[in-house]
């Protein structure tokens, strides 16, 4: 049922709100959860303006405006979390992505492949990008190719840096170079 009234949003909000449901790592369907947030901030809506509508005595059109007002409000607060989350996700994830690229590097320079030393890095203390270097190690040993899985790292951490250093690291792949510096230089780079 909430699929289909996600279906009232236009494109746009419905794909903003797959974005930030994507970035926040929420595992539900994300149509479901729009209708869900759209129908919830009607009746809330409603309720608020009805119970004002009854303790203050207001007339329809204020009814109207204040259910218009209410229900922009509870869409506004909802969208406002999602992005304040995902941005914290995000800023989390640049704070420690030095940490996890010296850590590759290390695990390069031990003779590892690639692969393993992605697989090895992904630490606990690494929260989101863990969850995404142990997938992106599992996906390249059961033969999906490193750049492409690489890539889809970003797709779920919404972070300008993190999009930037996995496209610098996929590019230092296909190009040949030596890995582990190229890591090890780029982690410098975001700390300073």
């Amino acid at each position: 049922m909430y699929k289909y009234v996600s279906k009232l949003l236009p494109a746009s909000l419905r794909d903003g709100y797959h974005d930030l449901l994507r970035y926040n790592d929420v595992k539900v369907d994300y149509d479901s959860f729009v209708g869900f947030v759209l129908l919830f901030g009607l009746a809330s809506s409603f309720v608020l303006a009805f119970n004002a509508a009854v303790f203050f005595s207001l007339s329809l059109g204020m009814f109207i405006i204040f259910f218009l007002v209410s229900f922009l409000l509870s869409q506004i607060l909802v969208r406002t979390w999602l992005v304040l989350a995902a941005d914290g996700r995000g800023k989390f994830v640049e704070s420690i992505l030095p940490d996890a690229l010296q850590l590759m590097a290390m695990n390069l320079k031990a003779g590892m492949t690639a692969d393993r030393a992605l697989l090895l890095a992904a630490r606990v203390e690494f929260g989101p990008l863990e969850r995404g270097l142990s997938k992106v190690g599992k996906q390249i040993l059961s033969g999906k190719d490193i750049k492409l899985a690489l890539l889809e790292i970003p797709t779920k951490i919404k972070s300008e840096t993190l999009d930037r250093t996995i496209k610098l690291i996929v590019q230092g792949i296909e190009s040949g170079g030596e890995l582990s510096d190229l890591l090890e230089q780029t982690a410098n780079d975001i700390q300073n």
